[in-house]
């Protein structure tokens, strides 16, 4: 972002980080650079479920249940759909 603030580059290859995002929009100059549009990206937790205590589907459950994916999404500036 950095090397793209200071005219280095014209496209930042891993895009605007989510904490910079709103530095970014606020400022006409850059936000005039920059594309809004989907994506297809999908950001998961994996968890080997033939060990304890992932090999019980009530776990597995409950951990699902304790992220709080509407909070990821405003982390990431409401640019995400939760599945």
């Amino acid at each position: 972002l950095l090397r793209l603030q200071k005219g280095e580059i014209d496209v930042p290859g891993d895009g605007i980080p989510p904490a910079k995002f709103q530095e970014v929009m606020n400022d006409p100059e850059q936000k005039a650079r920059v594309v809004v549009g989907g994506q297809l990206h999908t950001g998961y937790i994996t968890m080997n479920t033939t060990m304890p205590p992932f090999d019980n589907v009530k776990v597995r459950q409950a951990v699902n249940m304790a992220i709080n994916k509407d909070r990821i999404v405003q982390m990431i500036n409401n640019r995400a759909v939760p599945a």
